[in-house]
């Protein structure tokens, strides 16, 4: 397309087109040069207006392109221009060349050097990306070094990038507006098990998600192009081999100055190993509530102020009351009805000395037996406890019943004997000599000798447990001062051992469950400060690159500290997500160690709160 302006009126430019160019007039008739007069162009209605001008370059330009043609060439002098319309002309030629910079068009525009002075020739240079000047009868170039700054801005910023591909973790693909797959870096093809780049290259990207997920991921292009972005989207991806592995997706549209959509840049996270252990927590808390709901005995959990953090089935039926109205409230509140620990409440006692503590419970006509043990993290410290409520009422009864027998030995069931302090044998029961091997007249086995002894010294009850078969048995002894002897009472509680094996089994099991709560808790908090760390960390230092970038190209007035603050602000954001992911996951503690993790703490403290904080560490671990 040729403006035409004086000297050079639109019949002559034809005719000397005509004498250089062959077949010019079929051109001419397809519309493949068009020449026309700046009066029907550039002060089309008596006025050069901007906008006008800078649209209807554009619109010839996609009218090119519908007809197949690979592009625009332009030119015009500027012969017409009126000193009083310079400064609007200049601003223009500043907007067009960011257009033409955009759109597949070249421009090569004259200046008259008799009309142009020293500014104005500095105003052509700077708005051009080169200049030729005609001096004594040679041609010489000339570019920008606005331009140049512009262009050494760029390329710094492609090395960045390249960098950030080359070394990112993550799989970075870049792909037109189609799929088509343009630039990936080598962590794109070792996730999907390609050996060189040229395998992927105009591939679609959508060939590397599972057919079932490709009509969403389809969509979601089209939200992409609405929205600007998608985050943290789950595909099923493939392999080169077919094989399908989950993965997540954030993808970003890149735009031209214009605004127009030029391309996508998606980064793809391999989440493998994550869903194992969103699965295996899936699994460890189904496990956990079908082992804690099928404890027949009443089962809570603690933290150290004595709240209720959990509680079985069989808690909540004791207590006659739903979930939501038990948890967060405390144990002496809800069993007791107390504002304060009973006393001898034995969640205080097992917090002192961090051991095993028990005691006899009566609620109403029944019986419990209480039982609190300690639950510890990872590194032996008291978190909290789990209580135990054994309901032991028929136990009780048996036991007044067997009191209410041993009045009457020869018809208890249970061995009941009376001995000498030396061991022999006054009086026994059947069963006394089927349990104890004992007989009248004879001193009592070698084994009970000692605890005979025990008691006769201690003149205190001494209990004492054993296994006789497939039976076990609690027994007590007693010295009768007055009488000088020792009665001995044995109870069969073979039930009641299959109960305390299984209340073992169940506490052990609550410990692992509590221990492999915590594992997994550690895992996610590691899981998203590496997910700080290389996905969002990257692309806010990315945008921090692009802005950069921006910076150095802008003119506009004011633009400039617009983007300083902006670039201000992302640096806040920069420190604070880094920040995040030291307090959730420390690399130094997983790299290094303990010992460097903590001298890392101190100064930390110190330098972003002013705590004074010294480490020392004392022998060797």
């Amino acid at each position: 397309m040729w403006v035409t302006s004086e000297p050079l009126h639109e019949k002559e430019a034809e005719e000397a087109m005509r004498k250089a160019l062959p077949h010019f007039d079929e051109f001419l008739k397809k519309g493949q040069i068009e020449i026309i007069p700046f009066s029907e162009w550039y002060v089309k209605d008596g006025a050069f207006n901007t906008k006008r001008v800078l649209k209807g370059w554009v619109d010839k330009l996609e009218k090119a392109l519908s007809k197949d043609f690979d592009g625009m060439r332009l030119t015009g002098n500027t012969f017409w221009l009126e000193k009083k319309d310079w400064k609007s002309f200049t601003d223009y030629e500043k907007e067009v060349n960011s257009v033409i910079g955009t759109c597949k068009m070249i421009a090569m525009c004259t200046y008259s050097l008799d009309r142009c002075g020293p500014l104005e020739l500095i105003d052509v240079v700077q708005n051009h990306q080169f200049a030729l000047i005609r001096r004594e009868g040679k041609w010489e170039l000339m570019q920008s070094s606005e331009r140049k700054m512009a262009e050494q801005a760029l390329k710094e910023s492609e090395e960045d990038l390249r960098n950030i591909l080359s070394t990112s973790p993550d799989a970075i693909t870049v792909t037109n507006l189609e799929g088509k797959i343009l630039e990936c870096n080598k962590a794109t093809l070792d996730l999907h098990g390609f050996s060189t780049k040229q395998e992927l290259m105009d591939r679609s990207a959508f060939d590397l998600i599972a057919p079932k997920d490709r009509k969403r991921a389809a969509k979601n292009m089209e939200k992409i192009l609405k929205d600007g972005f998608i985050r943290n989207v789950e595909y099923t991806f493939l392999t080169k081999d077919a094989n399908e592995f989950p993965a997540e997706l954030s993808a970003s549209v890149i735009r031209d100055s214009s605004g127009k959509p030029t391309c996508f840049v998606a980064i793809t996270k391999d989440i493998t190993e994550r869903k194992k252990a969103e699965e295996a927590l899936k699994h460890s808390a189904r496990e956990w509530h079908a082992t804690f709901d099928a404890i027949g005995d009443a089962v809570f959990l603690t933290d150290l102020k004595g709240k209720i953090l959990r509680c079985n089935q069989a808690m909540a039926k004791f207590l006659g009351k739903p979930f939501r109205e038990i948890v967060g409230r405390t144990c002496w509140e809800l069993v007791h009805g107390t504002s304060k620990p009973v006393e001898g409440c034995p969640g205080v006692r097992m917090q002192k000395s961090h051991r095993r503590a028990m005691m006899v419970l009566p609620v109403d006509e029944r019986y419990f037996d209480i039982t609190v043990d300690p639950l510890l993290d990872q590194e032996g410290s008291l978190i909290g406890a789990v209580h135990i409520m054994a309901d032991i009422t028929e136990q009780r009864k048996a036991q007044q019943e067997i009191e209410s027998l041993s009045r009457f030995p020869s018809e208890n069931p249970n061995p009941v004997l009376r001995v000498t302090t030396d061991g022999k044998v006054l009086y026994t029961n059947d069963a006394g000599r089927k349990v104890f091997k004992a007989e009248v007249g004879k001193r009592m086995p070698e084994r009970y000798l000692a605890i005979l002894k025990k008691a006769t010294r201690s003149q205190q009850y001494v209990s004492f447990e054993e296994q006789v078969g497939q039976r076990y048995f609690s027994s007590v002894v007693k010295f009768i001062p007055k009488v000088g002897y020792l009665n001995m009472y044995g109870t069969d509680i073979a039930d009641r051992k299959k109960v305390e094996d299984r209340l073992k089994a169940y506490q052990k099991r609550l410990r692992q469950l509590a221990s492999e709560s915590t594992l997994i808790e550690e895992r996610e908090k590691r899981h998203l400060a590496t997910e700080l760390h290389d996905s969002i960390g990257q692309l806010l230092a990315l945008c921090r690159i692009k802005l950069g970038e921006l910076e150095k190209m802008t003119r506009v007035s004011g633009s400039r500290s617009l983007v300083g603050e902006v670039e201000e602000r992302l640096e806040e954001i920069i420190w604070h997500t880094r920040s995040l992911t030291l307090r959730l996951g420390p690399p130094v503690l997983y790299e290094l160690g303990l010992e460097a993790a903590l001298e890392w703490l101190a100064e930390y403290m110190q330098e972003q709160y002013g705590i004074q904080t010294k480490f020392k560490v004392d022998g060797e671990a």
